[in-house]
């Protein structure tokens, strides 16, 4: 809310908060009891605001737990595998993106777990499982699940074991709802998803990315929610940056693969700030701020307007936009 921006860097352990300039305004290091706490192998990181503390979230990977920390870095709560017969015995949690509620609920995803995020309570304890993709049908999913119910059990081994895809990423917005990424599936409806409590995808659009895969198909890997119905989806494969309305109406588009400032490389993470938004380019281990024209001004204002009902309002500035095109 203050406009600053997290970096997580946990190969020096160290966590940079920078302001909406990208200046350095404090870098942050973990202690427990004095002692330092090592994060190194951590792949996400979030800050919420929760019982009046803006707190760190850090899905500590190779430590296989998720780490809470005030602003100053001092550890309030290690959380570890979740003690429930909903996991088995031999899968490990390895947390690897996370995002908060409201409530200070934490939805964890983690390597190789098909059942969703992990859903825990502020106090840590497990709640369950949200969100998980559903296994995609296709003629050789069901040839399989046809011959397996003919043949015995040795031969159904033999068969491929159909999973459902991870999430890459997830973000939540300022009314609980949480949006989802996935890298790779066969139809571009569920490569986004905006799930509501029950896990139901809300989102009325069934397409997303480019239209024409000629030069590669669209791969999310990040996702973020900005102010008043406006969402920002990261493509990682072609570089672009695909803004939506909160029903899933396309708004906008922009980036793209090279070396020019304004394209990537391989684009690992986005944010917003407002409407600025702010993308890492894991290649070049650059981060790029986009901040809206005039034109892009009144595309968000129009389409922000229309989210609300304020059509008459609307029209009066989308029709500005009609004489910028």
């Amino acid at each position: 809310n203050e406009g600053f921006i997290y970096i997580l860097d946990s190969d020096n352990n160290a966590i940079y908060r920078l302001d909406s300039e990208l200046r350095l305004n404090k870098k942050i290091t973990l202690t427990d009891n004095g002692n330092a706490v090592d994060f190194g192998g951590a792949n996400g990181m979030t800050v919420s605001e929760y019982d009046g503390q803006r707190r760190l979230y850090i899905a500590d990977t190779m430590h296989e737990r998720v780490l809470i920390a005030d602003e100053n870095g001092n550890i309030i709560k290690e959380i570890y595998k979740p003690k429930t017969d909903m996991i088995s015995a031999d899968q490990t949690f390895a947390p690897i993106k996370l995002c908060v509620a409201g409530d200070g609920s934490i939805y964890v995803l983690c390597k190789q777990m098909y059942d969703g995020a992990v859903l825990i309570n502020a106090n840590g304890e497990f709640l369950g499982f949200f969100g998980s993709n559903k296994v995609e049908m296709s003629a050789s999913v069901l040839s399989d699940f046809f011959w397996k119910n003919l043949l015995g059990e040795k031969l159904r081994e033999k068969f491929s074991r159909y999973v459902p895809r991870e999430y890459t990423n997830m973000t939540i917005d300022s009314k609980g709802f949480v949006y989802t990424t996935t890298l790779v599936t066969s139809s571009s409806s569920t490569q986004i998803r905006r799930l509501n409590w029950k896990s139901n995808n809300i989102l009325e659009s069934t397409s997303f990315g480019d239209s024409d895969n000629s030069y590669g198909t669209n791969k999310f890997i990040d996702i973020v929610s900005m102010k008043d119905g406006i969402f920002a989806a990261l493509d990682t494969n072609r570089g672009r940056i695909f803004l939506y309305a909160d029903d899933g109406t396309a708004v906008t588009v922009f980036g793209g693969n090279g070396n020019q400032n304004g394209t990537f490389q391989i684009p690992v993470a986005i944010e917003a700030v407002d409407d600025d938004i702010y993308v890492y380019d894991q290649s070049t281990k650059r981060i790029t701020v986009f901040s809206p024209t005039e034109y892009g001004e009144n595309l968000l204002a129009a389409t922000r307007l229309f989210l609300k009902g304020n059509y008459e309002d609307a029209d009066a500035v989308w029709q500005n936009v009609l004489k910028e095109k």
